[in-house]
Formats: C-alpha cells, structure tokens, sequence
C-alpha cells in the first residue's frame, strides 16, 4: 500500500521494498523517517550519480539492515 498515513494508522510493524528488496523495517513511524525510505520514495540516490563503489555500499548497507530486522523479527516471534 502507498497510503503511508493510512498504512501509519493500521500497522504496528511495515516492511518497505524497493526494487525487489527490503529498504527498511520496523514500527511505521520509524520506517517512515528511515533515509533510505525517503530516497526510494523521493528519488534523491535515483537522481544522483553514484559511483559503482557507491551504488554497491548502498545496496550492501541495506541488505546488512534488512538481514538484522528479519533476525529481530525471528527473536520476537519466539
């Protein structure tokens, strides 16, 4: 759903995908806030040119923090 301030209002926990991947995951209103959440909805790393280094510690940085919600979310369903 695109309707973050209904999505804010019925969620208690939200993923955010961009391009295939998770970008971000936790209580809404920290989601919403996440600057990569931002950037995927604004445009603002898609506007720039980033080098190839760049682009890769992007993606590395959010696959790390995408692996580290799932393992929290794993311990909190135990």
């Amino acid at each position: 759903e695109h309707d973050m301030d209904m999505v804010r209002d019925i969620s208690d926990w939200v993923i955010v995908m961009a391009q295939g991947r998770i970008i971000s995951e936790g209580p809404p209103e920290a989601v919403m806030a996440d600057q990569r959440v931002i950037d995927a909805y604004l445009g603002a790393h898609h506007d720039a040119e980033l080098s190839l280094e760049e682009e890769e510690k992007i993606i590395a940085e959010s696959h790390q923090e995408a692996e580290a919600a799932q393992l929290n979310r794993g311990e909190r369903d135990v």
